[in-house]
């Protein structure tokens, strides 16, 4: 933003509002995604969180937002999950065991249960809290994050169900489509097969068609040799009329414009 370039300034302005507004709409549920991978957890949002806004009360404001919302879809899922298992066979007892409701052994392994519960000193953890005192896996490990809560259903029935339904949903393609879209033209569905020399020769043409910076002329003179070009036909071979424009600036390798 402070480059002499002029064009420089007014793109770096354009996209540091856009951050801005982006931060400051900052989605909550991202930051559960982030907890839900064992290589973060919680302390993960704390650390960044303290690097973007401090140790102060904005921080502590910040960061009880995400505890709670974890807290909320936590024991909304809670709710799910004991009712849907309460109203068939199995249902889940207590520790976590499942129990068969329509088996003759139903009052026998209750009574086990309290059995095992008195016996116990420990107070009987949530699975959310069990998942926060688990050490953190090490970032070198390449995790299949999905596979990984498939593997923990046993031990962590509800919290699998919930990393599941968060992690599944796919992120915003917002500034993606920004790239294509001029007015209310955007392109369709297809766009994720196009090439990366495709996709950087559409990002070029739009912003030399619609740019408002004023060229200099042996860029505008390029500009228009390229628009001049003819399209190949399928089946036809024959080269691509080359200006002397296009010749001069033309890059040795062929992978780049």
């Amino acid at each position: 933003m402070r480059s002499s370039d002029l064009f420089m300034q007014r793109m770096a302005t354009k996209m540091n509002e856009k951050f801005g507004k982006y931060w400051s709409q900052f989605s909550t549920f991202m930051a559960v995604a982030v907890v839900l991978d064992p290589r973060f957890k919680i302390q993960f949002v704390e650390w960044s969180f303290k690097k973007v806004y401090g140790e102060g009360l904005e921080f502590e404001i910040e960061f009880s937002k995400v505890k709670d919302a974890i807290k909320t879809l936590y024991e909304a899922y809670v709710a799910s999950y004991s009712s849907s298992h309460n109203s068939g066979s199995a249902v889940q007892g207590e520790g976590g065991r499942a129990v068969d409701a329509s088996s003759g052994n139903w009052d026998e392994l209750m009574d086990f249960d309290s059995f095992t519960n008195e016996q116990s000193n420990v107070a009987v953890k949530s699975e959310i809290q069990m998942y926060y005192e688990e050490p953190l896996i090490p970032r070198a490990n390449k995790l299949d994050i999905l596979n990984h809560w498939r593997a923990c259903a046993v031990r962590y029935p509800i919290l699998s169900t919930l990393a599941k339904d968060v992690l599944a949903v796919p992120v915003s393609t917002v500034a993606l489509e920004s790239i294509f879209s001029t007015g209310s033209r955007v392109l369709d569905c297809i766009r994720s097969s196009l090439s990366t020399t495709t996709l950087e020769s559409i990002i070029c043409l739009k912003d030399w068609t619609f740019g408002v910076v004023t060229l200099e002329p042996q860029i505008e003179a390029l500009c228009g040799s390229v628009t001049n070009l003819r399209v190949n036909v399928e089946g036809d071979e024959s080269p691509l009329p080359m200006s002397p424009a296009i010749e001069a600036h033309r890059p040795s390798s062929s992978n780049n414009i």
